[in-house]
């Protein structure tokens, strides 16, 4: 009898978890499932609201899953430059928007504690190779020579 309760009670607990988590996104589910131009909009579009998500986390104090969203802001811009380097589509767009993603990046890393601004300066490395990547897709070895002379 005891065992029977226990299992009704854990069976109802994990029907109430289950019903607590909220629907992937239509924006998610989009990025991750798209393919071409659509691919490269809608992966750029979720970098930007998981970049803002991560400047809302940081704000109230949850640094590790704003870390979090950082690291997944920067994976869809991984796929987002992916999918405009193999389909030759809307890649100047994409480095269009991908300026923005860096410059508000550089924006949300010097309102944080040193600690963090470390952690989020390692993620503008990367995006700024990514650009570098669809520079060089876009205009060939010239990007390259002039990505080099910055350095």
């Amino acid at each position: 009898m005891k065992v029977l309760l226990l299992l009704t009670i854990g069976a109802l607990l994990a029907g109430f978890c289950t019903a607590q988590q909220q629907p992937e996104p239509e924006w998610q589910r989009k990025a991750e499932q798209s393919h071409g131009t659509e691919c490269v909009k809608a992966c750029l579009h979720a970098a930007h609201i998981t970049l803002e998500d991560a400047n809302k986390l940081f704000t109230g104090g949850n640094n590790d899953a704003a870390h979090s969203r950082i690291t997944t802001s920067v994976g869809y811009v991984r796929r987002a430059v992916d999918c405009s380097v193999q389909s030759h589509k809307a890649q100047k767009q994409a480095e269009i928007e991908l300026r923005e993603l860096i410059r508000r990046t550089r924006d949300i890393m010097k309102t944080l504690e040193f600690a963090d601004q470390q952690q989020v300066g390692e993620a503008v490395t990367e995006l700024e190779r990514q650009r570098d990547r669809l520079l060089h897709s876009l205009f060939g070895a010239a990007a390259g020579a002039t990505a080099e002379k910055k350095r």
